[in-house]
């Protein structure tokens, strides 16, 4: 556990040249000669200090807008009743795609008080577009630049790998090796076993695409995303449907986030395993924020204590499967074997800024 504790809080580290910070970085789309190379995952910095207890006077109710799963969701609801019994939660669950734009619609009227889910590049858009707070929670003075825009409108809820979900049976009554790279994918064995999230609808899809662009190259990425699509059974249009449809029997590789597959392998789907490209995979950096103009202002900065909080991220890994989580690495369990796994050095701010320029030329290959 030391281990993927050092080694998270150092990632912060070495990723914060390439974080969500001002925008300093070029416009042009990331060439395949000079891509970010895959790393392996670094050692360890000082741990942030522990966040103090929320004030217990938040009474009422707030609306917060999340792309969190059901456990999740289940899991901050208790935890927030245990410190605030007298403060109605209304969670609006909603694909990150979805959920940026219902905010963005609402900006002369927000109907929201919080956000949380779904990676930095969509809170990055949002907060360019005027519709987040800025709020530093409350223990974060230590926190690295990848975990926060430098205004504090928006900060880190946690980290999230990209990884791949195998139907194990399947795969061994067919013969092939489960799959541990990108090119593992190609294989014409595969044709139409592939699910994967849209990067039109949801956050998780864009991550797909735009960790590819930053390994390979924007042509070469959309280049092998062309070969991929033929073994693309549908594309999800939320991240969790990868792993749910690979853990029913339904499709037999998923793409998505390793904390879906772990938390579906811990409620008994034994036919799962994950595995992690070996040419490297994305990092998520999940975020969260208080919606500007928000009218239950004071709830919202509670919850964004909690998020940031130490407590709330041992409640979250001992009561459902979190990711590495922000600020000190605890993890799902099962993830501790993936500690030495590659990340690719992915630039947050470019991959927002060229967000709606690269989903239509995806479109265009994939018809969708």
């Amino acid at each position: 556990m030391k281990k993927l504790i050092a080694m998270v809080l150092a990632l912060a580290m070495v990723l914060s040249l390439a974080a969500c910070g001002e925008k300093t970085k070029p416009t042009d789309a990331p060439k395949a000669t000079d891509a970010p190379k895959a790393t392996e995952a670094p050692k360890a910095t000082e741990a942030p200090k522990e966040t103090e207890a929320p004030a217990p006077e938040i009474k009422g109710e707030i609306n917060i807008y999340t792309t969190f799963s059901d456990d999740a969701i289940l899991a901050l609801e208790d935890y927030v009743a245990e410190i605030y019994p007298d403060l109605t939660i209304n969670m609006v669950k909603m694909n990150g795609g979805e959920m940026a734009n219902r905010i963005m619609a609402e900006k002369d009227n927000p109907q929201g008080d919080f956000v949380c889910g779904a990676s930095c590049e969509t809170y990055i858009q949002m907060g360019d577009y005027g519709v987040l707070d800025k709020y530093q929670p409350k223990g974060t003075e230590n926190w690295a630049d990848i975990a926060h825009s430098p205004e504090w409108y928006w900060f880190s809820t946690h980290y999230s790998y990209l990884g791949f979900y195998c139907d194990q049976e399947w795969f061994k009554a067919q013969g092939i090796d489960i799959p541990d790279s990108w090119e593992d994918l190609l294989d014409p064995r595969l044709k139409g076993q592939i699910i994967v999230t849209n990067p039109g609808t949801s956050t998780t899809g864009y991550m797909v695409l735009s960790a590819l662009i930053h390994l390979m190259g924007e042509e070469e990425a959309l280049d092998y995303y062309g070969k991929l699509h033929e073994n693309v059974k549908n594309y999800a249009s939320g991240g969790s449907g990868p792993s749910q449809s690979v853990a029913l029997g339904e499709a037999p590789v998923g793409i998505g986030y390793m904390q879906h597959g772990m938390q579906l392998i811990k409620q008994g789907y034994t036919n799962m395993v994950i595995s992690a490209p070996s040419e490297g995979t994305g990092l998520e950096v999940c975020a969260g924020a208080v919606i500007k103009g928000a009218k239950n202002l004071a709830a919202a900065q509670a919850i964004a204590d909690i998020l940031a909080s130490k407590e709330w991220h041992e409640y979250a890994a001992e009561t459902y499967a979190v990711g590495l989580m922000y600020p000190d690495g605890v993890p799902c369990q099962g993830l501790e074997n993936f500690t030495d796994t590659k990340i690719i050095d992915i630039d947050y701010v470019w991959a927002a800024d060229n967000k709606d320029r690269i989903l239509p030329l995806w479109s265009s290959i994939t018809g969708n």
